[in-house]
């Protein structure tokens, strides 16, 4: 009877792991990082770019109008503002992309009453300033309104894509 090798391998604990193994988990995982990352910074200058432009078509759409003398260039000024709208979704996608998960619903409510405020004091504010210079000025609102865009726009200049990354630490304290 011919006798039979038998070789026992040693297996690994679970909380054990190879050398050769734990090189490629760490590579892999260093990999996973920067590649979220890069995708963090780009979404946030693409986000950043398009808010930017829709304020600055904001004002072009603002200032246009002051210029206008019949129906026909208001309409077609009011059409490109329009193209402008796109700035406020961005503008929430990019608050979204600073937040950390933990306090995105937190932010997005803080978000939401900023809005609210703003729309709600739109009205009385602007309608306060044309009927103030409705006699002296009459364009005086349109530049006014076209000078918030501008402004709104040259601080998003200011602003970095990188700003916006959530580093990996915030995204695992918080599950």
């Amino acid at each position: 009877m011919p006798t039979r090798n038998t070789t026992f391998y040693r297996t690994l604990a679970p909380t054990e792991t190879s050398p050769l193994l734990e090189e490629s988990t760490q590579s892999h995982q260093s990999s996973l990082v920067q590649k979220r990352i890069a995708f963090q910074v780009a979404s946030a200058a693409q986000e950043l770019l398009v808010t930017r432009m829709c304020f600055l078509i904001d004002a072009v759409g603002m200032i246009l109008v002051s210029f206008s003398r019949d129906s026909t260039g208001i309409m077609i000024s009011t059409v490109i503002g329009s193209m402008g709208a796109p700035a406020a979704p961005s503008l929430q996608a990019l608050v979204t992309l600073a937040a950390s998960p933990s306090e995105l619903g937190r932010v997005l409510a803080g978000f939401s009453i900023l809005e609210c405020t703003g729309v709600a004091l739109r009205n009385p504010i602007l309608l306060g300033l044309y009927t103030a210079t409705l006699e002296v000025a009459p364009r005086t609102i349109w530049y006014f309104t076209a000078g918030l865009f501008v402004f709104c726009a040259f601080c998003l200049m200011c602003l970095q894509p990188t700003r916006f990354i959530r580093k990996p630490d915030d995204e695992t304290s918080s599950n």
